[in-house]
């Protein structure tokens, strides 16, 4: 299975959504930079994803890794917030297939630095696909009403058009 490092957003909306376990079935591994972990496990530890993470790094399917420093890293830090910096070079460091990422101006940067980044979207769709979840409606209905998951109408319909569901 492909090597990923995630970001924290897809760790939340996961856990939020009860999907947590998806990342273990689609990508068996996961590492996440420190300050992500932190930023999961110990600034809110009863927000969704907290519990979830701690096991998982128990379990042994997630991995905690600080990124090297380097010029690149006070770059992104320049642009992006810690916890985004740390996974864009976390991933490029270790050479990830690919980055879990929700947030917008991250993904960019990753892309132009030859990363793959997916969303929660993105992990919602493969994981239908995969045969883990029947149906990603309700779950991205859940999402944006009760989490606070920000995804445009015209968005929702096009990804909601890939899973063969109706809007």
């Amino acid at each position: 299975m492909p090597l990923v490092v995630s970001d924290a957003s897809p760790l939340i909306f996961l856990a939020a959504a009860g999907r947590f376990y998806l990342l273990r079935h689609l990508y068996g591994s996961v590492v996440v930079p420190t300050k992500v972990f932190q930023e999961v496990t110990q600034a809110q530890p009863s927000l969704p994803g907290a519990a979830e993470a701690g096991q998982a790094v128990v379990d042994g399917w997630m991995q905690v890794k600080t990124p090297a420093a380097t010029p690149l890293d006070g770059w992104l830090r320049s642009l992006l917030d810690e916890g985004e910096s740390q996974a864009i070079a976390l991933a490029l460091e270790i050479g990830a297939a690919g980055l879990l990422m929700d947030e917008s101006d991250g993904r960019e940067i990753a892309g132009h630095l030859g990363l793959k980044p997916i969303g929660t979207l993105g992990i919602l769709l493969r994981a239908k696909g995969a045969g883990l979840v029947p149906a990603v409606k309700p779950i991205l209905t859940e999402l944006r009403q009760r989490h606070s998951f920000r995804i445009s109408d015209d968005l929702l319909a096009r990804a909601l058009a890939a899973a063969g569901e109706v809007p």
